[in-house]
């Protein structure tokens, strides 16, 4: 018979001391949980969102502390797919690359970090 790992859990997040697992269920005002997920309104710009998550061997962990430098970006890595993406743009990123063939843009970009994975690109 297959024995199955136990999934990790996640009681205290290391993006803010408010992403404590009982702390949200006893403070925060629910906009919507259902199954095993949800959104709520808590300590608004302590971050001003954030959020962490285990699904399978997916670790995700998002997270807004700060307004503008950059407005927004992301980067993503699942199993052999690298998703990056800035506004404004990262220095040296490409604006669009598809199948490791740099379409416009810039050359490359390093420095970027994801956990303790640092993502180049040249």
């Amino acid at each position: 018979q297959p024995s199955f790992a136990a999934m990790p859990e996640i009681k205290t997040s290391d993006i803010s001391p408010n992403l404590d697992q009982q702390k949200m269920f006893k403070e925060l005002w629910w906009l919507n949980y259902c199954f095993c997920q949800g959104q709520g309104v808590g300590a608004v710009g302590n971050p001003f969102f954030g959020s962490e998550a285990v699904e399978f061997c997916i670790h995700a962990k998002c997270q807004m502390t700060d307004i503008g430098g950059p407005f927004c970006s992301q980067l993503n890595v699942m199993c052999c797919i690298t998703e990056q993406c800035s506004f404004p743009p990262a220095e040296g990123s490409p604006i669009c690359v598809c199948f490791n063939k740099k379409l416009a843009g810039a050359d490359g970009f390093s420095g970027l970090k994801l956990f303790d994975w640092e993502a180049n690109f040249a």
